[in-house]
């Protein structure tokens, strides 16, 4: 197979944005989130089940030196890297995700417990898919961790005799922020033998168990603060951190594992006891999954967009994570989390996710509604973490987006009549109520979610014979127009905005293009004059210092999707579209730490760099998939039901003179997502 893991960079996006000075109409977009991608290098499997990696409490993965930044300025907690140690379970390009993990934060020291908090510069880190390491300046010390599939795998390497490791079992989140950090609750620590040790915890309302061996300790201390406690067991009603144990051993090189589970004591034990094989065998068989993950796509590029593109790759895919036979919330076995947030990831990442990988988007699928039939809802937001309802301010009914695109990619061992039992129920909950009594929500973009969700849902039901829901959802389709304003023909802009304003909204692509279209034309002009004319505005083709009615530029997620509008517009709006591309791929998206403009929630901006690159891109919810404007001479995907398809750009041009699919000419530049995913090839003639 090919070594596409040679072209990723793990440290892509994880610092303050380092971008090309912006020309043309991207020296207008309006970025309004911290400049930094929030991306993570800990090592992790594709979807794994966690991950490990460099703590130093940066926001907000716990790696870094940035403190909680949430606008243009990213402030820093030191002027060079540091390690606390090492941390488990971390977000992945998040912004204020209220649960930051970072939990059994495992730190080599030597001398007293004193020196557990203290920081150490970072010399030189390394890392590749799976695998991640440094080596600090003061001592000289230096580690390095894997994974496997159930449990993190750490090598220590001192240097010389008395190196020492603790454990924290107490730590939860970032650092010393209270908005950053929870305590944990109701922990016991066991000391089994010299070299063993189980612990546990309620951490942001989960219990957690967890499983430490270190394979040539000499002993094993507990202790609290900077004080060593007798004995082999320890409780503890709540702690912000520092509570934990101490690992002594002879040998100047110490192995540890650690296994993390929801369930059980027991299922920790054997998942840290089961795993057997090296450290090298570990590290390699990581390297091999992440191959195998990466293969789904091979392009046609030159070696410096191939680390683009193969980088962002790779952050589309730690995320969600899969827990699968681990649920707290239910014992049925599929089980994904981290899905932080959905309003961050249905539009882009979860279509190229049921596009590509057929077991995981079964997961996905059923963990969306095994949760709704134990909380009544689709959550907008799924951790382990026990409010379910986090989030809801960004966004309302997105797992119903969810279930129309795995449907149109028909994603196997599904039950499709279930699914709209659930799609109805998570409707009917109270929150929603207004919605269905008055066909608008506080939100302007939440009718807007409702309505379309709504369309989509009951297209889908129609198809499985389902009339009862099909003319349950069918009459709250309309309600869409309660969100605009009808002298303006954009969103109204008395409503409140979720990191944006009305003009971030207002350009969504729909289901009755038409019909929105036709709003902004009876205001002025004709034939979409004026709804051109306000793409243009938006995006900087004209009145270039209003920044008031902005595009933020792949800085966030707001209005990613806003550039697919200009497709309903003809050649005029396909070629506007090219430009809006072009401009992202030349000015947005570099190689480097600095590399991702803007937030890169769980993969969601990645993913919308790669549909980009590829030439496509989807429309959430309908089984539509728009031809773009490639940024490579071809590329191969190997689709989740086994078929490929071929993308192929002739010409040199930067502009689409004409798309065919399998030798059928796109005349409107358009094709569902079931001839997509028949597979075949797609030809772009560039001009």
């Amino acid at each position: 197979m090919k070594d596409y893991c040679s072209y990723v960079n793990i440290f892509h996006g994880c610092a303050e944005i380092d971008l090309p000075t912006p020309e043309g109409i991207a020296a207008s977009w309006h970025f309004i989130k911290g400049l930094t991608g929030n991306t993570s290098p800990a090592a992790c499997l594709p979807f794994g089940k966690f991950s490990c990696g460099c703590y130093s409490g940066g926001y907000p993965t716990g790696y870094g030196r940035q403190e909680i930044n949430s606008d243009t300025c990213v402030r820093k907690l030191s002027d060079k890297l540091l390690t606390l140690g090492v941390s488990h379970m971390h977000q992945h390009g998040t912004g204020g995700i209220c649960t930051y993990y970072n939990y059994a934060v495992t730190t080599p020291f030597f001398g007293s417990p004193d020196n557990i908090t203290h920081p150490r510069t970072i010399a030189k880190e390394d890392a590749c898919p799976g695998y991640y390491s440094l080596e600090t300046v003061e001592d000289k010390l230096s580690f390095e961790v894997t994974m496997a599939e159930k449990c993190a795998v750490h090598q220590y390497h001192f240097g010389k005799p008395g190196g020492r490791i603790a454990v924290d079992f107490a730590n939860n989140g970032l650092y010393n922020n209270p908005h950053l950090r929870r305590p944990a609750y109701n922990g016991r620590l066991t000391i089994l033998s010299d070299h063993e040790v189980a612990a546990e915890a309620e951490l942001q309302g989960v219990r957690l168990y967890f499983h430490v061996i270190c394979e040539n300790a000499s002993c094993v201390t507990l202790y609290s603060g900077t004080e060593t406690l007798p004995g082999t067991e320890y409780s503890f009603a709540s702690s912000d951190g520092g509570v934990g144990v101490i690992f002594d051993s002879d040998s100047e090189d110490v192995r540890l594992k650690v296994a993390v589970a929801s369930k059980s004591a027991a299922l920790a034990a054997e998942q840290a006891r089961g795993e057997r094989r090296s450290f090298a065998e570990i590290a390699d068989a990581a390297y091999k999954s992440w191959n195998k993950y990466l293969s789904a796509i091979a392009i046609e590029a030159d070696e410096r967009t191939k680390r683009i593109f193969y980088s962002n790759f790779y952050h589309s895919l730690t995320k969600p994570s899969d827990w699968s036979g681990e649920s707290h919330l239910y014992d049925t076995p599929d089980y994904m989390v981290d899905f932080a947030t959905m309003w961050d990831i249905y539009k882009t990442e979860l279509p190229l996710i049921f596009s590509l990988y057929p077991e995981i988007s079964t997961k996905i699928v059923n963990t969306y509604l095994n949760v709704c039939d134990k909380l009544g809802i689709f959550p907008n937001c799924l951790l382990m973490y026990d409010d379910y309802e986090f989030s809801a301010n960004q966004s309302s009914m997105l797992g119903d987006y969810l279930l129309c695109d795995a449907y149109y990619r028909d994603v196997q061992n599904v039950d499709w009549n279930h699914a709209l039992d659930c799609a109805k129920r998570d409707m009917l909950r109270p929150s929603y109520d207004r919605f269905r009594e008055t066909g608008s929500c506080e939100y302007a973009t939440h009718t807007l979610d409702m309505a379309e969700g709504a369309c989509n849902i009951a297209a889908v039901a129609k198809e499985c014979g389902r009339d009862d829901i099909a003319d349950f959802f069918a009459p709250y389709a309309d309600n869409w127009k309660n969100a605009f304003d009808p002298n303006t023909g954009l969103l109204t802009e008395t409503s409140e905005y979720y990191e944006g304003n009305h003009w971030n909204y207002s350009f969504r692509p729909m289901n009755d293009m038409s019909a929105r279209i036709a709003l902004c034309d009876s205001i002025n002009g004709t034939a979409g004059e004026a709804f051109l004319a306000y793409l243009d505005r938006f995006f900087g083709f004209t009145d270039a210092a209003d920044v008031s009615a902005r595009f933020e530029g792949y800085n966030n997620e707001s209005d990613m999707e806003s550039p697919a509008s200009y497709l309903y517009l003809g050649k005029t709006g396909h070629d506007r579209f090219c430009d809006v591309v072009t401009a992202a791929e030349t000015y947005m998206f570099p190689e480097g730490r600095g590399g991702i403009p803007g937030n890169n929630d769980s993969g969601g901006t990645s993913s919308c760099y790669l549909w980009n690159t590829l030439g496509l891109f989807p429309i959430t919810g309908q089984n539509l998939i728009f031809a773009g404007c490639p940024q490579i001479p071809g590329a191969t995907l190997h689709l989740a039901n086994g078929k490929t398809l071929s993308i192929v750009r002739q010409g040199e041009g930067k502009y689409v003179e004409s798309v065919s699919l399998n030798g059928r000419v796109l005349d409107d530049f358009r094709m569902t997502v079931r001839e997509m995913m028949e597979g075949g090839e797609i030809v772009f003639c560039m001009r």
